[in-house]
């Protein structure tokens, strides 16, 4: 089976988590399908009768975006647009720039235009028409229009705009796709810090096209396969079907990851600072001076980093005698499931997946509450036999929901799912194509020259 990785990002986490799917499955043969160009190109845009199609087929989407009573029609706006350009792709689908802008500001303007789009600016349509190029940009990707060797599925490792392929694959061919969405995209940006730099309507415009663009991934998705339930309560808001959601937690444990050696010789507590940590230095110091009042003895070590990857776990947690994660913003288990795979006691704030993952198996302490986290910190630093009880406990509990071997047979049994709900090649012969449809001892009985021919 030929399987089409889809990714947005290239952080090094999506590609350590690629990494490790594709060693897990080493039956299948993975291709993967890295993000599209981001800037838009110099182009002139369809001529002729192509232009009027195309036109028609844009304006109709940016009428969806910007009109909450014709959002109905977002998916085949959607289509149609890819469709009008032919076998060209959809780069040549996007109308010239000018032309867009003149789009926009016609659809902005019209009496049905949502509150955000109020008395836009030449700012304001510029930015928009770049954003929407932006977000369109990754469906021209060539494979998924190739009708002489497309994938037999697609599987769509980060949400948003990567999905296009996917969908326009499955409409153009009858590929199935699985969506993992494991950033969360949607969520991402709406929390999006840095989106200062665009004004209310650009925002707007991409905002909904990104909340549309989910609901019909998960309409068409064979399987949508959250990592955790704080993702699965997320994207079945997004639109996933419940029916077709199947929780697949990452293989992140890696059995041969030693577990922390002895404690070091004064009580010591790690805190590490995964990206996007909320909790301040300043109120950890605050915290860590009230211990110091009940364990003169105790010490505090920090590191501004992310030690997910390291040779053990156990060479970086080993420094401490319990873990603190006070505020693991991330809605990844990673940062988690490494510090309990050390072996060593973990307090952590109550946020995102810490409830989870941590279970019975540690300390969840209220986010931003110093006293919360210093009175935890105290109990585990004043009680060497719970300390261990707990590390063991984590580290076991690691292990069990996050093996490796256990979310490789999620995934082929996923795979295999998709592709026999859902067959590729609908109109093969001018008859529908079954994968599988016939037995293995076919195809060892039947003469050679049959099974070439078959």
């Amino acid at each position: 089976m030929r399987i089409a990785l889809l990714t947005e990002s290239a952080d090094p986490g999506t590609v350590r988590w690629c990494e490790r799917l594709v060693r897990s499955l080493p039956e299948y043969a993975f291709q993967h399908v890295g993000p599209g160009p981001r800037r838009p190109h110099p182009r002139r845009g369809p001529r002729g009768r192509a232009r009027v199609r195309c036109l028609r087929s844009y304006e109709a989407l940016v009428r969806a975006l910007v009109d909450p009573r014709e959002s109905d029609g977002f998916p085949a706006a959607l289509y149609a647009l890819a469709e009008s350009a032919g076998d060209r792709g959809l780069a040549a689908a996007l109308p010239a720039p000018d032309d867009a802008q003149r789009v926009l500001e016609r659809a902005w303007r019209s009496p049905g235009a949502g509150e955000a789009a109020a008395d836009p600016t030449v700012r304001d349509v510029l930015t928009a028409a770049d954003l929407l190029d932006r977000c369109l940009r990754p469906a021209a990707v060539p494979w998924c229009r190739d009708a002489a060797d497309p994938p037999d599925l697609c599987h769509v490792v980060d949400g948003g705009p990567t999905a296009l392929p996917a969908l326009l694959a499955r409409r153009l061919h009858g590929t199935p796709f699985v969506v993992s969405d494991r950033r969360l995209h949607l969520r991402e940006q709406y929390l999006d810090r840095t989106a200062g730099q665009h004004r209310t309507p650009g925002r707007a415009l991409l905002l909904t096209f990104l909340r549309l663009l989910a609901q019909e991934t998960g309409r068409q998705a064979a399987l949508t396969l959250p990592a955790d339930e704080h993702s699965l309560r997320w994207q079945q808001r997004c639109g996933a079907d419940p029916a077709r959601t199947r929780l697949v937690r990452d293989g992140i444990a890696d059995p041969g990851h030693p577990a922390a050696g002895p404690e070091p010789e004064a009580p010591t507590l790690l805190w590490v600072r995964t990206p996007g940590d909320t909790c301040p230095p300043e109120a950890l110091r605050a915290a860590f001076a009230r211990v110091r009042e009940q364990v003169p003895a105790a010490q505090l070590r920090m590191y501004d980093a992310e030690p997910t990857d390291p040779p053990g776990p156990g060479l970086v947690y080993g420094e401490g005698s319990v873990v603190l994660l006070p505020a693991p913003a991330l809605p990844r288990p990673e940062p988690l499931v490494a510090a309990m795979l050390s072996g060593r006691a973990v307090i952590a704030g109550d946020l995102g997946v810490a409830r989870e993952v941590v279970g019975p198996a540690g300390l969840l302490i209220p986010p931003g509450d110093p006293q919360a986290l210093a009175d935890a910190c105290t109990a585990l630093l004043c009680d060497p036999e719970r300390r261990a009880r707990l590390g063991t406990a984590g580290r076991q509990r690691a292990q069990e929901l996050y093996s490796a071997e256990a979310a490789a047979d999620a995934f082929r049994t996923a795979y295999l799912d998709a592709v026999s709900r859902w067959p590729a090649f609908p109109t093969a012969g001018g008859r529908t194509a079954e994968p599988f449809a016939r037995p293995a001892e076919y195809w060892a009985a039947a003469p050679l020259p049959e099974r070439e021919t078959a």
